[in-house]
């Protein structure tokens, strides 16, 4: 049997709480103290606050299994081949988070309720420097939604997780590695463990952009200014016990809402009997109260189409308190559902299982259909229901059915609890609660035509900026086709003598010391000269081949051991210049009689043809000799300008675009070429 990813469950937030200020003593305690200390610290901005399904709350985890049960190590689903079903099974495996707080809150319809959460996050993050956070829901990192149009362009949902975190308040990115050495500090896919080692690395910048945080704070800027603004306030009319429940336990109006949003036909069974919390019917204690709730919570019972049951006590339409006394019908008739339904949990059977609403019975059911334990048994067939009932006794011998038996009984019980406090109407005789104005589900056009305008701007922004990158991209396009236009040959080449006509050594081209100067000169011009014709075969060098062999490496080492000893040069300076200048003179004879000698070999070879011919040019034969003016007379004359240019245009096209000796010598003399254009198309 393969493994499987568990389901996230959907319309639920998940957040983790780090600190590397736990040492491995007492890690419990240290954890549990943290929770403490975090549930403390934002008590006032959740005192009063009533949550859609379930409270916020942290939870500890100290192992490999309890961090598999928190859903942190696995990434959302992905339709990529990376996600398959084994490599995730094996991916939760291997993956052993540190110990941390752990938590998750269902949010259902109310998406307020996971924005709360986040300000909640980053409240905890100020007061606590030392805690890093993780938050995530079905989507996956969902805060980079909210900056869509700010955060950076590399940053993509498949690189995304475990990336961003919250510390000090602020938004934390690690960023991707620069170069091949940082992907040992900073991976391509970093585990939590990296990530919070990269995050305290002071050295290492992460902080998100401030228009990403503003984007994120903006999101959170109603809540800074009043934590209660998603909060409705409304006078119903109730029986006293429901009174007695909202006095003592005002979250509980979350569970009879969704009991009465989510009824079935099961349930209006139950409504129309009206057993617990109107056991006298038409006679009972009615009582005038002020319900908070969620904004969403007021919608659901408010916009829904609902008949009382002939037992509840209601006013006519035309009573101005009817609205108040429908309100608290709805919410009578939740409380009852709820009521039912938590009671009849541990009653679970074969009979009853298919319409049970126990959340682990139901995870439970449909981890046993994919993994074809029912085969393709028709439901209802007699081996169907005996493999139900093996199903169903091996369900409530789990630890799973003890958690969610007691998490389902924990209303009930403190309902119990509640009602055993003596109670009587003169203890909701106030007259002075007044219920909220509810224009706001009414004229809700202007918010959400607000709410498209902010959008809106942001695009327009988002857009003008791409607009502007792409004007600027193609304007530098522009200079460099212009640039390139302005391509001249002449340039090429008479750079090229430029780069040429210098002297080149380790510490770059310099301009070689002229004649006259009156510095030290300190090459021997005599030795340079010898050992040049004797690297070139000069005819007298041949000549003299044996003494030139012989002493050749002598002279050069003479030549390079002296070429340093500015002493020498200072009291021979004037015998110095003598010598140059009978150097140079025997330099032009022996590159004119060496020019001969190649023009002679050329002549007698296809070589020759290579070249391009300038029609323009001659060649001066008049200082040449009979048989080899007479040789030279078959040479087309040769442009050596135009050949140096073809060259290295062949030798740049050669390159097909990537580097090459062309390119690097046009580069470093300034020049850029521009596109093949045969290659280009």
């Amino acid at each position: 049997m393969k493994g499987h990813r568990p389901a996230t469950p959907e319309d639920t937030v998940f957040f983790s709480l780090f600190t590397h200020s736990v040492g491995d003593a007492s890690l419990d305690e240290k954890l549990q103290s943290l929770r403490t200390e975090c549930l403390a610290a934002i008590l006032p901005l959740t005192a009063g606050y009533i949550w859609q399904h379930e409270t916020f709350d942290l939870s500890v985890q100290l192992n490999e299994a309890s961090n598999a049960s928190c859903s942190c190590a696995i990434p959302p689903d992905s339709e990529s081949a990376e996600d398959d079903v084994e490599s995730s099974a094996s991916a939760t495996r291997s993956t052993v988070l540190p110990p941390h707080l752990h938590g998750k809150l269902k949010y259902g319809d109310n998406i307020e309720d996971e924005w709360f959460v986040v300000f909640i996050l980053f409240a905890i993050s100020r007061q606590f420097p030392e805690v890093c956070i993780r938050v995530w829901d079905t989507d996956g990192e969902f805060l980079l939604i909210e900056a869509a149009y700010s955060i950076p362009r590399w940053l993509k949902p498949e690189n995304s997780w475990n990336r961003i975190l919250i510390k000090t308040g602020e938004l934390h990115i690690l960023p991707l590695p620069k170069s091949p050495a940082e992907i040992i500090q900073i991976p391509l896919r970093p585990s939590i463990e990296d990530a919070l080692r990269i995050l305290y690395n002071t050295n290492i910048k992460t902080k998100a952009e401030e228009s990403v945080q503003a984007s994120i704070l903006h999101r959170m800027e109603e809540f800074r200014r009043n934590p209660y603004c998603n909060m409705h306030n409304v006078v119903c009319r109730v029986p006293l016990p429901v009174a007695q429940i909202l006095k003592h336990e005002p979250q509980l109006i979350a569970l009879a809402v969704e009991a009465f949003y989510d009824r079935d036909v099961e349930s209006m069974k139950v409504v129309s009997r009206m057993r617990q919390f109107l056991p006298n019917n038409k006679d009972a204690q009615m009582v005038n109260v002020l319900v908070r709730m969620s904004r969403a919570m007021y919608a659901q019972l408010r916009q829904q189409v609902f008949q009382a049951p002939p037992s509840y006590p209601m006013p006519p339409v035309s009573d101005p308190h009817y609205a108040e006394a429908e309100i608290g019908m709805k919410i009578t008739c939740g409380f009852e559902i709820m009521y039912w339904d938590r009671s009849n949990q541990g009653k679970l059977s074969a009979t009853n299982s298919v319409g049970c609403k126990n959340l682990g019975w139901q995870s439970f059911l449909a981890s046993l259909k994919k993994t074809g334990y029912f085969k393709d048994l028709l439901e209802g067939s007699k081996e169907y229901r005996e493999r139900m009932d093996r199903a169903v006794s091996c369900y409530k011998e789990t630890s799973l059915f003890v958690r969610m038996s007691a998490a389902m009984n924990a209303p009930i019980q403190r309902i119990a609890e509640i009602l055993l406090i003596p109670s009587s109407v003169e203890d909701y005789s106030g007259s002075d609660i007044v219920s909220d104005d509810d224009s706001w589900m009414y004229n809700g056009e202007s918010e959400l035509q607000k709410a498209i305008l902010e959008r809106q701007q942001e695009l327009e922004a988002y857009e003008c900026g791409r607009e502007l990158r792409k004007k600027r991209r193609g304007q530098k396009v522009a200079n460099e086709e212009v640039s390139l236009n302005e391509f001249s040959g002449e340039e090429v080449v008479r750079s090229m003598h430029t780069f040429i006509d210098k002297m080149s050594s380790f510490e770059g081209a310099e301009i070689p010391i002229g004649e006259d100067d009156d510095r030290p000169v300190t090459v021997r011009m005599e030795t340079f000269m010898k050992e040049l014709k004797s690297i070139l075969g000069y005819s007298e060098m041949e000549k003299s081949n044996s003494n030139g062999e012989d002493t050749s490496s002598d002279e050069m080492d003479d030549f390079m051991s002296d070429a340093d000893s500015d002493s020498e040069a200072m009291e021979g300076g004037n015998l110095m210049k003598k010598d140059a200048k009978i150097a140079s003179m025997k330099g032009k004879r022996f590159m004119e009689e060496y020019d001969e000698a190649l023009t002679r070999e050329l002549t007698s070879s296809s070589l020759a043809k290579s070249f391009v011919s300038d029609e323009g040019c001659s060649l001066d034969t008049n200082k040449m000799k009979g048989s080899d003016k007479e040789e030279m007379d078959g040479l087309p004359p040769v442009n050596i300008d135009v050949n140096l240019l073809q060259n290295i245009l062949e030798s740049y096209s050669s390159q097909h675009g990537l580097p090459g000796p062309a390119s690097n010598l046009l580069g470093a003399m300034g020049i850029r070429l521009p596109e093949d254009k045969d290659q280009m198309s």
